[in-house]
């Protein structure tokens, strides 16, 4: 999906206008045809214009459509965040590994370096 504001499988060739014509009835014949026949084709689109075909107005429609998207921009701002310090936080055995590994390498040095003079 490179648009991300379209909600539509990507195979509908029908626009957020033409549904929102569709729903108040202002479609023409042809458009409510093609609308139709693609919600015989697609249940997902079926499911959409029924659960939409409950709201009155295309105000409480924008405003939903509004909310959803502030809500999607915070839970993804969210989810960007807590995958972030996960990131730094699922490595301390790494940190670990890295210390024992300095520590052998200060040992093996300090053994060299006094056995070495014998």
């Amino acid at each position: 999906m490179s648009d991300w504001k379209n909600i539509l499988p990507s195979t509908s060739s029908i626009t957020e206008e033409q549904l929102i014509q569709y729903l108040e009835g202002n479609a023409s014949p042809e458009l409510r045809f093609e609308i139709e026949k693609q919600m015989s084709e697609s249940p997902f689109l079926d499911d959409a214009i029924e659960g939409l075909q409950q709201y009155k107005s295309p105000t409480e429609l924008s405003a939903l459509q509004l909310q959803l998207r502030k809500q999607l921009k915070q839970s993804l701002k969210l989810k960007a965040k807590r995958t972030k310090r996960r990131l730094f936080q699922d490595q301390h055995w790494l940190i670990y590994a890295v210390f024992s590994v300095l520590i052998l390498c200060v040992i093996g040095y300090l053994i060299i370096h006094f056995y070495g003079r014998t």
